[in-house]
């Protein structure tokens, strides 16, 4: 008898299976983020076009400052409110790029014009940011009420 119960908790044990966590669901969508990463870490170098200080147009202004660290570090900082210290970072981590304050979003997308961002975390929007020439660049935030567009153009050094 403790031989047969031995034998079929052993047979239960060897045969389970361990399934993959998939990431979490997008708030909303029911997307996950992919897992079809196809850039390296060295690919942020292709966003160089933003090294520089950056404002945006029209009602919504935003003033931001992106500086690069080494190859593989992208610093961005708000220069809205000099008092405080709001700088989000380009972090490498499992074989991907995250961005956010709270790595809320991650790179899913790098190209030589482009970059997408999509949502790790609930009630955060997914978001391309594409350049226009060397002077200016959209960022398009992917809305379920759709999109809305802002405009970068860059700023004179002083």
């Amino acid at each position: 008898m403790k031989l047969t119960a031995f034998l079929l908790f052993t047979s239960l044990l060897l045969s389970a299976v361990v399934l993959p966590v998939e990431p979490p669901a997008i708030s909303g969508t029911g997307e996950t983020p992919s897992n079809n990463i196809t850039y390296t870490a060295g690919d942020l170098r292709k966003l160089n076009w933003l090294a520089g200080d950056w404002a945006t147009t029209g009602k919504s202004k935003q003033r931001l400052l992106y500086m690069f660290h080494g190859t593989e570090r992208l610093e961005v900082m708000d220069l809205r409110d000099s008092d405080s210290d709001m700088a989000s970072w380009f972090t490498w981590r499992d074989g991907r790029y995250y961005f956010g304050k709270n790595q809320q979003w991650v790179v899913t997308w790098i190209g030589n014009k482009d970059i997408r961002f999509d949502p790790v975390q609930p009630n955060v929007d997914a978001m391309t940011w594409t350049r226009q020439g060397n002077e200016k660049w959209y960022c398009v935030k992917h809305r379920a009420s759709g999109d809305q567009v802002l405009l970068f153009e860059r700023q004179e050094q002083p």
